[in-house]
């Protein structure tokens, strides 16, 4: 039996990735994809993790603002919310030009670290069970995870994904300044 190098319409390419039509509508079709996620995971860590948003970095300053005017005590995630966010964003953008140095195209590598880190936020969530302490230490790092991977996200429109539109106006101008 002989097998096939051509394409075919009954069979998809092993590797897609390779056809430039795909690959025009991955980058239409994956901002929407990726606002989606980060709208979902900001909803679960805001509404599971006592107030924390993961996606949307300028609510935890507007959170952590609002304590210091009342007097009360911030959660601790939302004060580190911050300070990872920003050191993710640095070191995403140090990793894609380490990607740059060497010719790597930096979408797939960041997705996949995207979802490593989406992934250890879902299994630690459900780990912890509907009940989750905000102050515990695993939602805490769950939390870390979460804000990690949409720090990751942050920058794809920037970098991997040029021209695609971006919200985080606000969010990646705070490292910046």
């Amino acid at each position: 039996m002989r097998i096939s190098t051509e394409p075919s319409i009954l069979l998809p390419r092993l590797y897609p990735s390779d056809d430039p039509a795909y690959l025009a509508r991955l980058e239409r079709w994956l901002p929407s994809l990726l606002s989606v996620i980060a709208g979902s995971v900001d909803v679960i860590s805001f509404l599971g993790l006592g107030g924390l948003f993961t996606a949307h970095i300028t609510g935890n300053l507007i959170i952590l603002a609002a304590h210091v005017v009342s007097g009360g005590n911030a959660p601790l995630a939302v004060m580190l919310s911050v300070p990872v966010f920003m050191v993710v964003l640095v070191l995403t953008r140090l990793l894609v030009a380490g990607f740059e140095a060497i010719n790597i195209v930096s979408l797939r590598p960041l997705l996949l670290l995207q979802f490593l880190l989406l992934t250890g936020f879902l299994v630690l969530c459900v780990a912890a069970g509907p009940h989750i302490d905000p102050n515990a230490a695993n939602a805490i790092l769950a939390g870390m995870l979460g804000v990690s991977a949409m720090a990751v996200q942050n920058t794809l429109p920037q970098i991997s994904l040029t021209g695609a539109p971006s919200t985080a106006v606000m969010t990646t101008n705070v490292p910046a300044s």
